[in-house]
């Protein structure tokens, strides 16, 4: 509400998960943006047809009820669920939905939320193991070019600027509540 008053478009709130996006009323992120189990797991960036394009574009709205050039920004919860690929893929999409080829994500801030001590992806690597893969092997996961998803995921992810919260303010009235998940962390 705060970003549509001050003119700053709509907030999409996602997430991998339905149990996480069901509160904001969201869609899932790989329905939202078409990335079925081939898709999502595709080494490669998909580089749609006009056609392609428009069918996307017109499934994000009917998930969304805005249209893309009206998203201000995206909020991905649970971020512990996606691996680099998935981040891959979704620069790309947002790139040729919104036609900013040039820009990350097409020039739409994504502001990714979670704690990664939570549950890893249910298949392949968490993305923060292959950011630190890549970087033991000196740029490895950019051997295959800048198409492939680990690529675009790795540029992603690396231009993210990150922010670590310290507090427990989800339960900051419950302090022996708050005492136990520290200790559980």
């Amino acid at each position: 509400a705060q970003m549509q008053a001050m003119g700053c478009g709509h907030l999409l709130v996602t997430a991998y998960t339905g149990v996480a996006a069901a509160p904001f009323k969201g869609p899932t992120l790989l329905s939202v943006f078409n990335l079925g189990v081939e898709s999502k797991n595709a080494k490669r960036v998909e580089q749609m047809s006009h056609g392609r394009r428009e069918t996307a574009r017109k499934k994000f709205f009917n998930e969304c009820g805005v249209k893309i050039e009206n998203i201000g920004g995206i909020v991905i919860d649970e971020v512990s669920f996606n691996e680099l690929e998935i981040f891959g893929h979704l620069d790309g999409r947002l790139r040729q939905l919104t036609g900013n080829m040039d820009v990350l994500c097409g020039g739409i801030p994504l502001l990714l939320c979670g704690d990664n001590f939570q549950k890893p992806p249910t298949t392949g690597n968490p993305w923060y193991k292959d950011m630190a893969k890549n970087a033991e092997e000196q740029g490895a996961l950019l051997a295959g070019g800048p198409t492939t998803s680990k690529a675009r995921g790795l540029e992603l992810l690396q231009a993210a600027r990150r922010v670590q919260l310290w507090r427990n303010m989800r339960a900051r009235f419950d302090q022996p509540f708050v005492e136990v998940q520290e200790q559980m962390r």
